[in-house]
């Protein structure tokens, strides 16, 4: 957008106040912004001061939905990071399990492919004994791999409640950019009408010397 949000409101705020003027209203009307006509940019005002308050209530949502997803995620890569480097040396011997639970290589960066490689790790290793019991002789229990799991199930919750969060913050942004231009719009005609109607008597545009441009 090429302007400010809070500058256009207070503008358009601006401009209904100086319309009421008993020197303004009048010679307006000529032009035809009637009662009618003012209405409309009334409506258009509201609704915008509206869509950014849904902006804002929407986009806060969406932060607060990944702080929260972020809280679980980072201590359960963390976990996975040291179960990793374990099965690392437990498995060094067995091409088998190096294969099946992904061992070698680069970890995955992006946040989908990172959570199912995690998840495929608990999954294919909890679902062999044999892997599991020797996991068991480094410390690492039955137990601590299934509490693993439970994080990552409420890890895919989280996550699929800020993607739901971060669409409905997208669509509000999409309303509020389309009624602010509209509002936009709307102020730059009177502003320009005011310009024609008022042009016996200039000093009284100086009401609008913030939103002439």
């Amino acid at each position: 957008m090429t302007f400010l949000v809070k500058e256009l409101i207070d503008e358009s705020e601006r401009i209904f106040n100086f319309h009421e003027s008993a020197n303004v209203k009048p010679e307006m009307e000529k032009y035809g912004y009637s009662e009618a006509k003012m209405a409309e940019g009334k409506t258009l005002l509201v609704d915008a001061k509206a869509a950014c308050n849904s902006y804002a209530k929407e986009f806060g949502e969406q932060l607060q939905a990944f702080s929260v997803y972020e809280a679980i995620l980072i201590p359960c890569k963390e976990h996975y990071g040291k179960d990793l480097e374990i099965a690392r040396f437990v498995f060094r011997d067995r091409a088998d399990a190096q294969s099946t639970l992904e061992l070698n290589g680069r970890r995955k960066h992006s946040v989908v492919e990172s959570y199912s490689q995690m998840v495929d790790f608990y999954d294919r290793l909890t679902a062999n004994a044999g892997w599991v019991a020797e996991m068991g002789k480094m410390k690492v229990t039955p137990e601590m791999l299934n509490d693993q799991k439970s994080e990552l199930a409420k890890i895919r919750k989280l996550k699929d409640e800020h993607s739901r969060e971060k669409g409905e913050a997208q669509q509000a942004t999409v309303e509020r950019d389309q009624l602010l231009e509209k509002l936009n719009a709307w102020v730059a005609d009177y502003t320009k009408v005011a310009k024609f109607a008022l042009a016996a008597t200039p000093q009284l545009l100086e009401g609008l010397n913030k939103v002439v441009r």
